[in-house]
């Protein structure tokens, strides 16, 4: 055991591709889990316009169109993380 440890020899590894199955299948999940943490980020920043437009004691009531709204300016949601940290 351990015995490959000591062992100087390094593997070619210059040749190695990935099949074009595993390419597609790759892109693909990179493409999933950009999406998602994108879509994480848009309720996140939802939530915090919603939750900045109601006030400091929560007594502002806010309706669907004031959800909506936030979901709709929420997809920029760089620009609203910026906006959020230059007037809080």
């Amino acid at each position: 055991m351990g015995a490959n440890l000591s062992s100087t020899f390094e593997p070619d590894t210059s040749k190695v591709v990935l099949s074009p199955q595993d390419r597609f299948a790759d892109i693909l999940t990179a493409g999933l889990w950009a999406g998602a943490l994108y879509a994480i980020v848009m309720i996140w920043t939802t939530c915090a316009l919603i939750d900045r437009w109601r006030g400091p004691m929560d007594k502002i009531r806010t309706g669907p169109g004031a959800v909506f709204g936030a979901l709709i300016l929420s997809t920029a949601w760089p620009v609203v993380m910026l906006y959020l940290l230059m007037n809080s």
